[in-house]
């Protein structure tokens, strides 16, 4: 609801910039990670293509956890419990 809200009343002209650059990001690193991960599969089997996505989720994780501001940790915590009713 709110990233929508937001969408709606910024009208501004890099925001879909920013958008299209993320879609775009986001679209290669998934080409990226399918031939690797079909590369694997290939010549390793199917044990070692899952292991991939184990440490790739891992590392996802692990740069979430420590790449985010304690305060921005803290305004989610907030959120998360006032929508849960903590």
């Amino acid at each position: 609801e709110r990233v929508a809200a937001l969408f709606l009343t910024s009208g501004s002209a890099t925001m879909a910039s920013g958008l299209g650059a993320l879609a775009f990001v986001t679209g290669i690193a998934g080409v990226f990670a399918s031939v690797v991960a079909g590369a694997l599969w290939d010549n390793l089997g199917s044990y070692w293509t899952f292991i991939y996505g184990v440490v790739g989720a891992f590392i996802g994780i692990l740069a979430l956890l420590f790449l985010k501001g304690e305060n921005q940790a803290a305004n989610l915590e907030i959120d998360v419990a006032s929508r849960i009713g903590i």
